[in-house]
């Protein structure tokens, strides 16, 4: 994993790689570097840093040739790159932390890495005038913090018409992974460990209770469980067309389910 954090707003961006030649930072810090561009009109001119000496000089050449100015007295100097080493303990806490809540094992760090990144970037940070988050910093609109969810929650979500059972589109049950990039907010994404693979839509229900189970009476569970088999059942019945004919055989609820204009995403 890399990151770039920006020094004034501390928005921390995530690159995961699959080595470490310089080639390849090179082009995720390009990456990263147009995308601050285009997204927030920031442009870098100056990228702090230190690992060996070969990779250093070889990383200087290249920042030079895109105009942006190399500094490794990070080295000698730990205000320089001690924020970025605090952001790596906070980050080794919170993956963790939303591991064992789930009782996952290590090989899911990614999701939960990309899923701490994404509520860091919106949640107020207190290195910032106001404790503003760094998205706010940014693009001067406080971030809708509405649609973020627990980590690794059990999700029951709409499968697309290709895998529709007799007709109809039902919710299947995975576990929240992940926000997907590129996407408005309130789009998640889905992890299936059957198939292991992984399916992004908003047409979804999460049991956000489950690890808290054990701080629940048997009543207050079975609950719980009736109100999330109630919403996963409205779901249904929202992505699927009714027939007349079929929509008079529905119960009332159901019937006014289906009428409602109102959009739903739980």
């Amino acid at each position: 994993i890399l990151a770039f954090k920006h020094a004034l707003s501390k928005h921390v961006h995530e690159v995961y790689l699959t080595d470490q030649k310089v080639s390849t930072c090179e082009k995720a810090f390009a990456d990263y570097k147009r995308m601050m561009k285009i997204e927030f009109g920031i442009d870098i001119d100056e990228c702090v840093f230190d690992r060996d000496t070969s990779f250093n000089a070889e990383f200087c050449k290249f920042l030079r040739s895109i105009f942006v100015h190399p500094d490794t007295s990070g080295a000698e100097d730990h205000d320089q790159l001690g924020p970025i080493e605090t952001y790596w303990d906070v980050w080794y806490t919170n993956t963790c932390a939303a591991r064992l809540h789930a009782g996952l094992d290590e090989t899911y760090w990614k999701f939960a890495s990309e899923m701490f990144n994404h509520a860091y970037n919106r949640l107020p940070h207190e290195g910032n005038d106001g404790s503003i988050s760094p998205m706010e910093w940014l693009t001067y609109c406080e971030p809708d913090c509405t649609h973020l969810r627990v980590p690794f929650a059990p999700c029951h979500v709409v499968q697309p018409k290709k895998k529709q059972t007799n007709g109809r589109c039902r919710a299947e049950e995975g576990i929240f992974c992940g926000y997907p990039k590129d996407t408005n907010d309130g789009v998640y994404t889905t992890y299936f460990g059957d198939t292991k693979s992984t399916q992004d839509s908003r047409h979804c229900v999460m049991d956000e209770w489950h690890g808290l189970r054990q701080e629940c009476t048997a009543e207050q569970q079975a609950e719980r469980d009736t109100a999330l088999q109630k919403c996963i059942d409205e779901l249904e019945v929202r992505c699927n067309p009714v027939t007349p004919a079929a929509k008079q055989r529905l119960t009332p609820f159901v019937r006014r389910t289906i009428e409602s204009k109102k959009s739903f995403c739980a």
